[in-house]
């Protein structure tokens, strides 16, 4: 579930692999009996935002990106080894569809219609979150390691070209995380 807090007042918007599970799991050590479980796990901002109208606007708001290289990677392992989990936040991400259809990396990049900023962005793309917050730097902060254990360094997935696709797709999240390939 996404975490929202009436004492603290703050909506956390939980984007799929972008640290969300570990930073429930610190959310909810530091502030357990004062968190409510909103939304299903991976709720858009917009959807918070309807499920809690009259609290959006003057609650701190707030969710993770992550470097869009690392981040697709990610999302295409995790899509193969989980299967389809039921409804997701957003369009684009069906690991159902993709492994109906055998999807290459490539071809489910192409196919890819989400980004992290689309959980953080209302229906014209704009932001609605307060604060964008960096999962490298959650990472460095909490002193976690972070490692791919299960495949290789991300930069060996993408051929020149599917890199550049990337970086023309996913603008928005490297010029605010200032991330690079």
């Amino acid at each position: 579930m996404s975490a929202a807090s009436d004492i603290f007042r703050f909506i956390y918007v939980r984007v799929p692999r972008t640290g969300s599970s570990t930073f429930m799991h610190y959310l909810e050590t530091a502030f357990k009996p004062y968190l409510v479980d909103v939304g299903h796990q991976h709720a858009s901002a917009v959807e918070l935002r309807d499920l809690w109208k009259d609290k959006w606007h003057t609650y701190h708001t707030f969710g993770f990106i992550r470097n869009p290289w690392e981040w697709l990677v990610s999302m295409y392992n995790a899509n193969l080894s989980e299967g389809p989990r039921g409804k997701e936040a957003l369009p684009g991400s069906s690991s159902g569809h993709m492994r109906k259809a055998n999807l290459s990396f490539d071809e489910w990049i192409y196919e890819r219609q989400t980004g992290p900023m689309d959980w953080l962005s209302d229906h014209e793309g704009d932001l609605i979150v307060k604060e964008v917050r960096l999962f490298e730097d959650f990472v460095k902060e909490a002193r976690y390691q972070c490692s791919e254990l299960s495949h290789p360094p991300y930069r060996e997935w993408y051929t020149p070209d599917l890199a550049d696709y990337v970086e023309l797709k996913f603008s928005r999240e490297i010029e605010i995380g200032n991330y690079s390939f």
